[in-house]
């Protein structure tokens, strides 16, 4: 006969096997144990004091104000479960950790708000860099890097975290597009008129 102490459960996060006792209690899960062991969970404590640290650096050189809590930042940890929310690609094997991505970033007045923050690969937050969700995933449909249903996942997020409806929020993320797209346009024609001599 196996005891209690004796069960064992896989960690989702780390994968290893492990007695039931070094998960963590929770009396809203089924049988009060969650799928993460408890040195996972306090990883990710650490993990979520290290972004926000880094958040709060950032947004100071901004003038900007965190608003998100460490247990915000570890629900959006969880939430993605180590995955980029853009392209899918996992955490696991990748030399650095991914990122706390602003999709409004800060230097177009987004905040660090849980309403504007994803996790996103290396690749996919410099690839998006300072460019619109929408702008981002139209340059990146073509690839497959981005698909559509990634962005309807993201779309769906930020509508639960900011309590919008998503079609208002769809509204919101095509005008962002718009006024990003206008803006390189008239950018691009100045050049232009320079290189010429027009005034």
């Amino acid at each position: 006969m196996t005891t209690r102490n004796e069960e064992t459960r896989q960690c989702r996060l780390c994968g290893k096997v492990k007695v039931l006792d070094l998960f963590e209690n929770d009396k809203r899960v089924i049988g009060g144990k969650t799928s993460r062991c408890r040195v996972c969970k306090a990883g990710l404590n650490d993990r979520a004091s290290t972004a926000l640290a880094s958040m709060k650096q950032r947004a100071a050189r901004h003038g900007a104000e965190v608003e998100v809590t460490i247990e915000q930042i570890n629900t959006l940890y969880e939430a993605f479960d180590g995955l980029c929310i853009y392209c899918g690609k996992s955490e696991e094997g990748e030399e650095r950790r991914h990122a706390i991505d602003h999709v409004i970033p800060i230097s177009r007045g987004g905040t660090s708000h849980i309403s504007n923050l994803v996790l996103a690969c290396n690749s996919c937050n410099a690839s998006k860099n300072d460019k619109p969700l929408a702008t981002f995933y139209i340059d990146q449909k073509e690839t497959g890097i981005f698909p559509g249903e990634n962005f309807v996942v993201v779309e769906q997020f930020l509508a639960l975290m900011s309590g919008t409806p998503v079609i208002e929020l769809r509204q919101s993320l095509l005008m962002e597009h718009a006024k990003w797209t206008t803006g390189r346009l008239f950018e691009q024609l100045d050049k232009q008129s320079e290189l010429e001599g027009v005034s």
